[in-house]
């Protein structure tokens, strides 16, 4: 975990997910009787919420590289969270906040029908009862009486379907989503913060978007992405680590292609060309050339 979530970042996931998304209703009363428990730290259901996908996502991708991920999860996350606290919470709210990230993971995966998931499931179980024993128990009544109300079935169909779904990955919305938000509403750094220095934000639209980023790409290099692309996963990682986009949402726009005759990819084309004019006209040329406005 990277961050606390503000609270226009947490409205914003809650807006986004409460209505509509089955694993975040699992997670909904438990986890806002779990806040209210603690006086302190206050783990909110859309951290919560955050952070198991985070872990369902990771696994997703790819569950070998995940495996070894998850085998010291807790103590991990426990870390992450202590050095996010600045309200001198308690151990066990710690604990506890930890806990419920690893048993929701734990849960969903052994809801997947791959023996992987259902490996990466039993290690996290380890931990938990390594880590925080007592806590099972105290999570299983707060939490499996609202899957069981809205359908074991239904939540379990949901997880596999997601898994095997690989055009939708929720960490990588809710990233883009965030980032989205109004530059006054986006968290400082905790540098920034500690001096109380106002960074010198970029605007909305001084990021490439994905679609820009897979455009100028295919231009630069004179190349089509799409599903039949070779390596996807590489080019993903890639251009991942290239814009700082989320790689999920990457891999997934090039398994569809970008359509040229789209007004969004047509106005995505004319400011790519008004950025890259100054410097290559010729590539402005070339870009425009790959859209018909007739």
């Amino acid at each position: 975990m990277k961050n606390r979530l503000r609270k226009s970042e947490r409205e914003a996931v809650r807006n986004r997910y409460a209505q509509a998304e089955l694993l975040y209703k699992v997670m909904g009363k438990g986890a806002r009787e779990a806040e209210k428990q603690m006086v302190h730290f206050r783990f909110a259901v859309e951290e919560l919420f955050v952070e198991v996908m985070a872990i369902i996502d990771a696994v997703k991708e790819d569950a070998e590289s995940a495996s070894g991920l998850c085998e010291s999860y807790w103590n991990t996350l426990y870390c992450d969270l202590r050095d996010l606290d600045t309200a001198n919470s308690s151990d066990e709210e710690l604990r506890m906040a930890t806990s419920e990230v690893v048993y929701l993971a734990m849960q969903l995966l052994a809801m997947c029908q791959g023996r992987r998931h259902i490996s990466i499931s039993a290690n996290l179980m380890e931990q938990l009862a390594g880590c925080h024993p007592e806590a099972f128990d105290k999570l299983s009544k707060r939490f499996m009486p609202e899957v069981w109300r809205l359908g074991e079935d239904k939540v379990k169909a949901r997880i596999q379907a997601y898994m095997e779904d690989e055009e939708e990955w929720i960490s990588d919305e809710i990233t883009e989503m965030l980032e989205s938000l109004p530059d006054d509403e986006r968290v400082m750094s905790d540098e920034l913060q500690a001096t109380g220095v106002q960074p010198k934000t970029l605007k909305g639209d001084s990021q490439l978007t994905n679609r820009q980023l897979v455009i100028l790409f295919e231009c630069l290099m004179g190349v089509t992405l799409n599903a039949q692309s070779t390596n996807i996963k590489a080019l993903s990682r890639l251009l991942s680590k290239i814009s700082g986009h989320a790689e999920g949402s990457i891999r997934a726009l090039i398994n569809n292609g970008v359509n040229y005759d789209s007004k969004q990819t047509m106005d995505d084309v004319k400011k790519l060309a008004e950025l890259v004019n100054p410097i290559q006209p010729r590539l402005a040329e070339k870009l425009l050339n790959n859209i018909d406005e007739e």
